[in-house]
């Protein structure tokens, strides 16, 4: 949901920049959940067609910015690439608050409902905060 919701707001400020998103213990392939699906779908956006993808050593390389969810998160990129630590952010800690976006991952939609939310909200700030060239690599883990 982040990937999509970022995407839609840069693409609204007419910024071109090359955003990802790839799980910590993401398997290559799988689908959005459809209750992923069925919010953002809600929020205009389509992710019928997301496949997942895990984190690796040469995504980190390539980003400019590697926004992650959770503490837990960043921790877990530090530990594949410690150098990356100078570029990676919890989402929250990036726009100047505290806190995890928690994972709805099986929960119900409204859990979804209120994940997106949230992450619509940091996104607008953290758009504002990117340093964004139009050429930028971002990854979500």
């Amino acid at each position: 949901m982040a990937q999509a919701l970022l995407r839609e707001i840069l693409a609204r400020r007419g910024v071109e920049a090359r955003v990802l998103s790839a799980g910590i213990a993401a398997s290559a392939g799988g689908s959005a959940s459809p209750e992923a699906v069925q919010v953002m779908q809600e929020h205009g956006l389509d992710l019928s067609g997301h496949s997942t993808t895990p984190l690796t050593v040469a995504l980190i390389d390539e980003a400019d910015v590697i926004l992650t969810m959770s503490e837990r998160h960043k921790e877990a990129v530090r530990a594949m690439k410690p150098q990356a630590i100078e570029k990676t952010f919890c989402l929250t800690e990036f726009v100047g608050e505290t806190g995890d976006v928690e994972d709805p991952f099986g929960r119900d939609v409204e859990a979804y409902r209120k994940t997106a939310e949230l992450l619509r909200a940091l996104l607008e700030k953290a758009a504002d905060r990117l340093p964004l060239s139009g050429q930028g690599n971002g990854v979500n883990a």
